[in-house]
Order: C-alpha cells, then structure tokens, then sequence
C-alpha cells in the first residue's frame, strides 16, 4: 500500500512530503476529512474527483482535521490510498430511507461482495444514526473474521448536523461502507482515550440502549444534561 497525505489550503490541494512517488490518477481510495461548511457543495467535491479520476472518494465532516501529529480546525484534510494486489469496492444507503440504525446498517453491509472480503471500514453521518444499532450490524462480518471499524461524523462544535459523501457531493444520513478485499492485506486496529473522571460519582438507574433517562432514581434534565 502507498499513502499520501494532502492538505486543502486556499483552492489548492498541498501534497505532504512522500519518499515513495504516488500516482493521483490510479489512485483506488481517497478519504476527505474537512468541516462542514467547507466540504459541502458542487465545487469541492469536483476539485477533489478532478484530482483523483479512478478514486473511490468518500467525505465526512469532523469536528477537528488530524495531519500528522497536528490537529486543526476548519481545514480539509485528504488521504489518497494505492494498492498493488488489494481491490476496494465502496457502498452507502441513507438512514432516511430506513426504519433504523440497524435495519440500515444490514442493508448497507448487504451490498458488499463477501467473498474474499479481509475488512470493512464504516464511516457514518454522527447526529441520525445510532452507532450502536449500527455496530450490530456487522456481527455477522465479526463472526467470519472479518475485521470492522470506523467512526461517525461530526460537526465542529456545533452538534446540528453532519455531512458524509460516497462518490458525490455530502449529505445528511449517509452511511458509507468501504470494503477491502485480497488475502495480502493485514489490517490491524487500537484505540486509546483522554476522558478523565471529575464531579460526583453516579448511578444509571433506567436507559434504554444508548439512551440515559435516569440517573440516581431522578430525571431531572439538569442531572442528565
């Protein structure tokens, strides 16, 4: 696999240092992370084909653009992907167009190829879909080895809405499903956290899935919020 980072800066896309040369226009993969008012629109998104005419391309809003060691703000950041033996097919649905997180997430994962299929990357709208029900999902993929993550979108501070695009310009629900495919890619994964406890300790005392309705016996909205 050979990877190249880019940073969009003023209508123009900045390629980060490389020593191995990477061809934009065989290019099978491009993952865009930007805000959302700046990855939005017809403009953006043709730049972005323009520059990667073969690429699957998939964009997502974030709350924060990770480059390196740095994080900004209001900024685009893309990663360009080239595999020699790894082929990469890509889906989506709208959680608009279904009952649930769940139900739209077994339609989505429905319309991957299964065979030779290593590992599944999902990318979500953050604000419509419940990750949870989406997660649930892919059991069956977990079950056949099949190694799933990914991560919802965001926007910025704001929590109003959140764009994710498939090979088209962003909208709100999308859910987007990249597979990866070949027996000569490994894919490994690992997480890590920053939360710290603070303030009294408390009790969940009703919820339902990943809603909290009551904490120490009270729902008083100034405990839940």
């Amino acid at each position: 696999m050979i990877a190249q980072n880019y940073k969009y800066e003023i209508g123009e896309w900045v390629a980060q240092q490389n020593e191995i040369d990477f061809n934009e226009t065989t290019a099978q993969l491009t993952l865009v992370f930007g805000a959302k008012h700046l990855i939005a629109g017809d403009g953006f998104y043709r730049s972005v084909r323009n520059r990667f005419p073969q690429s699957q391309i998939v964009l997502c809003s974030t709350a924060g653009e990770i480059l390196d060691k740095s994080v900004t703000d209001n900024s685009i950041i893309a990663t360009g992907l080239s595999f020699e033996n790894t082929q990469v097919l890509a889906a989506s649905v709208n959680i608009k167009d279904y009952e649930d997180s769940f139900e739209a997430g077994i339609s989505l994962l429905g319309k991957l190829q299964k065979k030779g299929l290593v590992y599944v990357m999902i990318l979500s709208d953050g604000i419509m879909v419940n990750g949870s029900d989406l997660i649930r999902a892919s059991a069956d993929l977990a079950a056949r080895g099949v190694l799933t993550t990914g991560g919802m979108a965001g926007d910025g501070f704001e929590f109003n809405t959140t764009l994710c695009g498939l090979n088209a310009n962003p909208v709100e629900g999308a859910i987007i499903a990249i597979g990866f495919y070949g027996e000569n890619l490994k894919v490994t994964y690992g997480s890590a956290g920053g939360w710290k406890e603070f303030g009294a300790e408390r009790r969940i005392t009703r919820a339902e899935k990943n809603k909290v309705f009551e904490i120490d016996g009270e729902n008083d909205p100034d405990i839940l919020n």
